[in-house]
């Protein structure tokens, strides 16, 4: 019988220990609201050359590495102060430590976490072990916020079972409208602002498993983005100045907060330390406009301090 797209569930859940994959509950671990759910299979193919003609021999496969993208709504728990909980079980796999609802980016092998993840398509069952993943961000004018997440990770022989049960929270995803967006002392006027965690994901490989590989590892990160606010004089914004003089700025980004107080709808972005590294020219509904990139840098000596990000 067909298998229907309209029926897949995304459910994913923290490893004891990394690489270990853990078994995914119906009805307890299907806490992510996925949607643009891609799994796919990534195992090479190690080709053997036949002697005296053209052609090949049968061949074998290599490593069974994996990786799996979805997006997801911005969307808080409902209660003030506390995180989602599709935030504490993906960003902490995506190396960020969470302290109470606030998350900040981590280094160390030994604070990383990795996520078995299981994608349930209609009564078959595809997921990976040891999982580890990075995450953008994108935020229109009078839209929800969406994160995409794109994960890597050990591939498990596909198996079938029964339909697995997500969950699904009262709250209402926030718009990104009535909010706080602020580089240093200046408001701009945009319509889009976007981030990318932008974690390395490397495979550890170990010959000693099946796989060839044990997990997923975080190995480098780079945080950068774009933001469009519409042109102004020197005298108000000199984002040229700027932008050459290598200044920087702290950025704050409020999304379904009220008067900057939480609200359990939305969440807060803070970059403190925020330095442009190009500009383009652009026009919007035939006004000026300048598309903006940046970078989130480390905050003097402080490691680790490029962003957080509250719930």
């Amino acid at each position: 019988m067909p298998l229907l797209k309209s029926r897949r569930v995304l459910a994913a859940k923290q490893e004891t220990t990394i690489g270990t994959g853990v078994t995914l509950t119906s009805g307890t671990d299907g806490i992510i609201n996925a949607f643009d759910v891609v799994i796919d299979a990534d195992i090479p193919y190690n080709e053997r050359v036949a002697q005296g003609a053209f052609g090949r021999l049968a061949g074998t496969v290599g490593t069974y590495g994996g990786s799996v993208s979805f997006k997801l709504e911005g969307i808080g728990s409902g209660t003030a102060g506390t995180a989602p909980a599709w935030a504490t079980v993906l960003l902490p796999a995506c190396g960020m430590l969470a302290t109470s609802n606030v998350f900040t980016p981590i280094t160390a092998f030994a604070s990383q976490e990795s996520v078995t993840i299981g994608v349930y398509e209609d009564g078959a069952h595809k997921s990976l072990t040891g999982a580890m993943g990075s995450y953008s961000i994108d935020c229109e004018d009078g839209k929800t916020p969406i994160f995409t997440f794109n994960f890597k990770g050990v591939w498990q022989p596909p198996t079938d079972v029964g339909m697995f049960t997500p969950q699904f929270s009262p709250t209402i995803p926030p718009r990104f409208a009535g909010a706080t967006f602020t580089i240093g002392s200046f408001t701009p006027l945009i319509s889009k602002f976007t981030m990318n965690y932008g974690t390395k994901i490397e495979m550890r490989q170990d010959v000693t498993q099946t796989a060839g590989f044990i997990s997923a590892v975080v190995t480098d990160r780079k945080v950068t983005g774009t933001l469009d606010p519409e042109q102004t004089l020197v005298a108000a914004y000199d984002a040229f100045g700027i932008w050459l003089a290598g200044t920087t700025a702290a950025l704050t980004v409020d999304i379904g907060f009220s008067s900057g107080s939480q609200t359990g709808t939305g969440f807060a972005i803070s970059v403190p330390v925020l330095q442009y590294d190009n500009i383009k020219e652009g026009t919007r509904n035939d006004l000026n406009i300048s598309n903006l990139s940046y970078l989130a840098c480390q905050n003097g000596s402080t490691v680790d301090s490029e962003v957080t990000i509250t719930f």
